[in-house]
């Protein structure tokens, strides 16, 4: 049986916070709890879990052990997510251990420190974090619904099909319009064929060769199996009858009535991301993961800033 979740108290997130250097606890991890437009976007984590369902459940446990500092973690939305649902499992020990070595390296900061600029820095914390209190149990409570994530769909008004007639056709012409444009973009470089001609031949057979280009690879590909070519999702039947779509979900912030579509991932996230869900209304705000084979998604915090240059020698 679950035991009843109740809200952490206010004394008990101000230690948690004023041990958090404004820091998600997971090792390694620099994601900020707080915006610098003071925005709460970090997340109080249970290290035992509420629910009998849940990750490390104690039945051993009551309400009020649930909710003390020493079964809480401040984390962002990404390791939240893999604590609770990622391939490597975490033990209440091992969580503990993640949390004692991130609160010990705010000690260490604050050691370096006078008493009386120690007591300044922690009533700045305190102070700041006085006034946004109610935000974060009011946020915690008004975005529980985002942990249950999202269902992409197919949008009717995206799809379109072709008969296996249609698929040779088209692949044949891609084919040909690709070995052409080659031919005459050579001809173009080592002949007697102007190259602005063949320039201008070549970019005419190559963009009809892109067009049919998913007819081109389609018949490598498995069998009803979702296939995510250039953007676009298809899936050939074993007809050789091809069906192109894109997919989409109802965003599910509050008073947001825009649709999450799936899109290639920011430059910082291709590492973490295959696919990602932007919001129609705030893409770069309202922003969920890619899971199960873009079947579901959970709301991801995402890094829209450009690389950083590489030095030049």
């Amino acid at each position: 049986m679950s035991t009843k979740r109740l809200t952490p108290t206010k004394d008990t997130l101000i230690r948690l916070f004023a041990k958090s250097g404004n820091r998600c606890a997971f090792k390694g991890c620099s994601n900020l709890l707080f915006t610098d437009k003071n925005i709460f976007i970090g997340q109080v984590c249970h290290i035992k879990a509420v629910s009998v369902n849940g990750e490390r459940f104690d039945n051993n446990l009551t309400a009020e052990d649930l909710r003390k500092p020493e079964n809480l973690m401040l984390l962002c939305y990404e390791h939240h997510v893999e604590i609770d649902r990622g391939i490597t499992k975490y033990s209440p020990a091992d969580l503990l251990e993640i949390k004692r070595e991130h609160e010990q390296q705010f000690e260490d900061v604050t050691q370096d420190l006078t008493n009386e600029q120690a007591e300044q820095m922690m009533q700045s914390y305190l102070t700041t974090l006085d006034s946004k209190l109610d935000s974060i149990i009011t946020q915690n409570s008004k975005n529980a619904h985002l942990k249950e994530g999202i269902k992409y769909e197919v949008d009717p008004l995206s799809v379109r099909k072709w008969n296996n007639q249609s698929v040779l056709r088209n692949a044949l012409i891609g084919s040909l319009s690709f070995i052409f444009g080659l031919l005459a973009f050579c001809l173009g470089l080592f002949e007697d064929l102007n190259i602005f001609v063949s320039f201008i031949i070549y970019g005419v057979l190559f963009l009809i060769a892109l067009t049919c280009s998913p007819m081109i690879f389609a018949p490598t590909w498995n069998r009803n199996k979702e296939v995510d070519f250039l953007g676009t999702f298809y899936k050939l039947n074993n007809e050789l009858e091809l069906t192109s779509y894109q997919k989409h979900a109802k965003c599910s912030f509050p008073d947001c009535d825009g649709w999450i579509k799936i899109v290639d991932p920011p430059e910082k996230e291709v590492n973490r991301h295959k696919k990602i869900g932007c919001c129609s209304k705030e893409p770069r705000l309202h922003t969920y993961s890619c899971e199960n084979n873009n079947t579901i998604g959970y709301f991801h915090k995402m890094d829209f800033s450009k690389k950083d240059p590489k030095p030049s020698n």
